[in-house]
């Protein structure tokens, strides 16, 4: 069960007076809904996300939703959301693998050849933008690998080999795409590896050296470029992005220069933000229910 108020106990914040977290959002046009931990929990609705959706789209606002996914495509999260009663076109939809199979489009290929984990069912993706997924079942030499795709860290089917391989190309200068940083992602019975370990070995085995690790996902300026150019238009104007994740959700937006509110509904907590020093713009137990809190 969420919270119905937030604890006063994050410095430099104060309650909204009669505003509950609907309300709030209304003084925006656009709002980001980062998908899991803020529209979903467990794969499943947080109770009362569909009134607020409905109460935004009666006043006319624009809602999109966001998400680091790379395997689960817009067309699939649309079709989700939709059986579970709360529809939203493809076009609405912005995902990691979205962000990241337009960022490739537009670099110029000299090995067209891709390591890619986590990125099942999108091979014809990679091919119509010139590029080759490497078939993970045979042995993979070096100099085929013109890049490397971490979407997720694979349960099956991959070998230590291939893991490997992507290493040794990542320190001889290939480019790395990472699609999340995240380490750890919430389930149901505790906490999952996140799509972004490998991401994150490869970058300290790199001894930081990041010249060429693009990160397409929040909370990379890939990502919110991205927002801007396709979506917001260059000028973001009056736009929030909700998100229960500091080191993705928030500091990404906030970094791209959005208005951000956090929810307690998902990742994180207030003793992350206070621990990671991370400000945003507002709290708020989730979008569905409680009082709202500013920034002083």
């Amino acid at each position: 069960m969420l919270p119905s108020t937030i604890p006063l106990d994050a410095p430099g914040y104060t309650r909204i007076d009669s505003e509950r977290v609907g309300e709030l959002l209304l003084r925006y046009d656009t709002i980001i809904l980062d998908l899991d931990g803020v529209v979903l929990r467990y794969s499943q609705p947080i109770p009362g996300v569909d009134r607020t959706l409905r109460h935004l789209r009666r006043q006319g606002r624009r809602v999109l939703v966001s998400s680091n996914s790379m395997r689960r495509t817009p067309r699939l999260i649309s079709r989700t959301l939709t059986a579970l009663d709360l529809p939203l076109a493809e076009e609405d939809i912005v995902t990691s693998g979205r962000v990241t199979l337009d960022y490739l489009s537009r670099r110029p290929v000299e090995t067209p050849g891709v390591l890619a984990f986590g990125c099942n069912g999108l091979e014809a993706d990679f091919e119509r933008i010139g590029l080759k997924c490497l078939d993970p079942a045979q042995p993979v030499a070096q100099e085929r690998i013109g890049m490397v795709v971490v979407g997720a860290i694979e349960e099956t089917g991959f070998r230590l080999e291939l893991y490997e391989a992507a290493l040794n190309a990542a320190v001889r200068g290939v480019p790395v795409i990472a699609t999340s940083l995240d380490l750890t992602v919430p389930a149901r019975q505790g906490l999952k590896i996140g799509s972004g370990l490998l991401a994150q070995f490869l970058i300290m085995a790199l001894k930081q050296d990041t010249r060429n690790v693009h990160v397409t996902g929040k909370p990379g300026a890939i990502y919110f470029r991205y927002l801007r150019e396709h979506l917001l238009g260059r000028e973001p104007g009056r736009c929030i992005f909700v998100g229960d994740t500091l080191s993705a959700d928030i500091t990404g937006a906030r970094d791209a220069g959005l208005d951000t509110l956090f929810v307690l509904s998902g990742n994180d907590d207030l003793t992350h933000m206070q621990h990671l020093g991370v400000r945003p713009d507002f709290i708020a137990a989730s979008i569905a229910e409680g009082e709202s809190y500013a920034r002083v």
